[in-house]
């Protein structure tokens, strides 16, 4: 299951940096490698983090599907602006259809 961050406690990133950078070699510490791979190492350990909710038994690929056409087609609709545009029947067609849809198949899966 993937984490979800929810706060970084950037004392505990800076000595974890430390603690890593101290036992490298000169070597190491000029590597672009082992630096990258060192502040990866301490961001990971200095989070906090949760276990994302587990989704609804209902969620289905479908049902994503549509939701995320919902959202695309929204957020086109909400980004025509200006008058003459923001009142294109066609987006505002497909976007009620998809709400229609999407509702459909959610009402069915619940039930």
């Amino acid at each position: 299951m993937e984490r979800r961050t929810h706060f970084c406690d950037w004392d505990a990133f800076s000595a974890e940096i430390d603690l890593r950078v101290a036992g490298m070699t000169n070597e190491e510490r000029t590597s672009h490698q082992q630096c990258v791979k060192a502040i990866n190492e301490a961001y990971k350990s200095s989070i906090r983090t949760t276990s994302l909710k587990p989704e609804p038994y209902w969620w289905n690929d479908t049902i994503q599907e549509k939701w995320r056409q919902c959202t695309c087609t929204r957020r086109i609709l909400t980004s025509l602006k200006p008058e003459p545009y923001w009142w294109n029947d066609t987006i505002q067609e497909k976007w009620r259809q998809c709400t229609c849809t999407r509702r459909i198949l959610t009402r069915a899966a619940t039930n």
